[in-house]
């Protein structure tokens, strides 16, 4: 297998794996922030509710995700020519979307789309 492939595949599932883990970490202390902090849960039942209504949202609901972004923003159809513009294009949203959630978790969710949109708009 080539090492270019491998290195590009491999840093891919790290930086997903860790844009994934900070927009969930941000949507959990944006909907349980205001319930711990007013004292009607206490951290270990907001951790536990979250953990578990999380994990069922990114099952149940993780697939559609993956299918709006591969298909529902950008028509993948349109790199059938070079599909590596593709690859080189998603991994550099990718790592936009690391440098965007590990600068500020403002508005980090609006920045993902935008990121999306700029690489197509680019292309």
């Amino acid at each position: 297998m080539d090492s270019t492939f491998l290195l590009i595949g491999g840093s891919a599932v790290v930086i997903a794996f860790y844009v994934a883990w900070s927009i969930g970490a941000n949507d959990v202390a944006n909907s349980m922030g205001t319930s711990v902090g007013s004292g009607a849960i206490s951290l270990r039942q907001a951790i536990l509710i979250a953990g578990i209504f999380e994990f069922t949202g990114a099952v149940l609901i993780g697939i559609h995700v993956t299918k709006t972004i591969q298909n529902g923003i950008i028509d993948s159809v349109l790199f059938s020519a070079d599909p590596n513009i593709y690859v080189y294009g998603m991994l550099g949203y990718n790592c936009s979307s690391f440098c965007s959630n590990s600068s500020s978790n403002f508005y980090n969710t609006k920045r993902i789309v935008l990121d999306l949109l700029l690489f197509i708009f680019i292309y």
